[in-house]
């Protein structure tokens, strides 16, 4: 069974969506928390499925979502991530040049 969501919060460069997921065969609700690598991208990207307890409630997953904002260094207004090139991933030894 795949994630269904059950509502979903949207702040700018900043997502967070409540869950339902299957565990120890039961129905449980968790939040999964996305960013974009650019302000105008169509596509967003997992950042965190914190173990925080989840709620339908706008005001409670604001406060999550604030929190890992915080936490993190990440922005609602600027977008915090090199952009993504395509589906192309850089070599390893490519990274580690271009930190020097």
């Amino acid at each position: 069974m795949e994630d269904t969501v059950a509502a979903s919060l949207t702040v700018g460069c900043i997502k967070i969506n409540a869950v339902l997921f299957q565990a120890d065969c039961s129905l449980r609700l968790g939040y999964d928390v996305y960013v974009k690598d650019s302000p105008g991208s169509s596509e967003w990207i997992c950042f965190d499925s914190p173990s925080t307890p989840a709620s339908l409630k706008e005001s409670d997953m604001l406060a999550v979502l604030d929190r890992i904002v915080s936490e993190n260094g990440l922005s609602y207004t600027e977008c915090c991530f090199e952009k993504l090139d395509g589906r192309q991933v850089k070599p390893y030894e490519k990274l580690l040049e271009d930190r020097k």
